[in-house]
């Protein structure tokens, strides 16, 4: 099946993915657990009013749709390519059980007005008022804007190229409000091979720029840490371990940051 896929035009296979997504881990359910990790972790935070933007959303930006039933005043999702398919997150949202949406996203925003936001995002079919959830491209974080109160990414750093992480750093940093935060949950495992062999790749000699954007750019929890430092201030979230599986080096598996501008 998967020769056969590949035989099939590129735009056929972004949406296709995009379905599989919709109605997996990028169900907007699953993405509501994911955020409401994300928000507890940083001490429960509550984003209603605030201007929010996503880094590396993908195809089905469920992530940003859970922030705009918060309550924010703005979420913008960005992804370095037009990947965005609109009808697969209408598919999100139509396959996911609303009452645990609701029951995830409440302790960080009024129950009811969650309710009455997503009613009326299934009743539009997944569609948000443009001025409130928007896409747009960014090849670099600065592209996104500026004045945010929050940004944040679910799995995109271990993909950022090693040799790029301060400046990607600073520049997701420079976008921020005075008082304003970034939120980054990391996977710093293979993605290749994230059960068997996590971090077996961090040996490879012949390891290619290619491999970096696609398996994980191969940079430990310390040195993240260290570079997340070089843009504002860092508070740990979680640092989640692989006793025994890492033959040198740190066995962090995942990494939560975030990191307050100055």
């Amino acid at each position: 099946m998967k020769g056969l896929g590949a035989l099939l035009p590129a735009g056929l296979r972004m949406r296709l993915r995009a379905f599989r997504l919709a109605r997996g881990h990028r169900r907007l359910d699953q993405c509501a657990a994911q955020v409401a990790l994300l928000l507890s972790a940083a001490g429960r935070l509550r984003p209603q009013g605030w201007r929010i933007a996503e880094l590396g959303c993908g195809p089905v930006p469920g992530h940003a749709l859970c922030f705009h039933l918060l309550g924010a005043a703005q979420v913008v999702a960005t992804d370095r390519v037009a990947v965005f398919q609109p009808a697969a997150l209408a598919a999100s949202v139509n396959h996911a059980h609303a009452a645990q949406v609701r029951d995830l996203l409440s302790p960080f925003a009024e129950h009811h007005d969650i309710r009455e936001r997503l009613q009326a995002l299934i009743a539009r079919d997944g569609q948000v008022d443009p001025a409130l959830f928007q896409f747009a491209v960014a090849s670099t974080p600065d592209q996104v804007g500026r004045d945010y109160n929050l940004i944040y990414s679910l799995s995109v750093v271990e993909h950022v190229p090693r040799r790029e992480l301060p400046a990607w750093f600073s520049a997701a940093a420079s976008t921020l409000a005075p008082g304003g935060m970034m939120l980054h949950a990391i996977h710093l495992e293979d993605h290749r091979d994230p059960e068997l062999s996590p971090f077996a790749f961090r040996s490879n000699p012949q390891y290619s720029f290619a491999e970096e954007c696609e398996r994980g750019n191969r940079a430990d929890a310390d040195e993240l840490i260290a570079t997340a430092r070089q843009s504002g201030d860092v508070e740990v979230l979680w640092r989640w371990r692989r006793p025994g599986l890492a033959p040198v080096g740190d066995d962090t598996s995942h990494l939560g940051i975030m990191i307050r501008r100055p």
